[in-house]
């Protein structure tokens, strides 16, 4: 049973290090999905849920961790392109920009 709930891990956690956003919900909910499949096959009471539920948190904070680095970078390359290309003078333009 743990077997299908590691194999979802590392999809997602692959769809993450790939930036493949459009796979990451997908990865996400199967993810979700196998750790809730799996907590509810087990005894009322039983340790092991905890420690589903805790590793299950720890993967998604892991993900949304990476993410939000992921976006701040891509966000701070946008800002050094935008300010590397201020003041270009377009192609058809033949005068001097100036931003004020």
């Amino acid at each position: 049973m743990y077997e299908r709930l590691n194999q979802l891990e590392n999809d997602l956690r692959s769809a993450v290090k790939r930036r493949s956003y459009a796979e990451i919900d997908a990865a996400a909910a199967a993810f979700c999905a196998q750790a809730s499949e799996e907590w509810r096959a087990l005894p009322p009471g039983d340790p092991r849920g905890c420690s589903i539920f805790e590793h299950l948190m720890g993967v998604l904070e892991w993900a949304q961790l990476m993410l939000r680095s992921t976006r701040a970078s891509t966000a701070a390359e946008l800002r050094r392109a935008r300010l590397a290309t201020r003041y270009r003078i377009p192609e058809t333009d033949s005068g001097l920009r100036i931003d004020i």
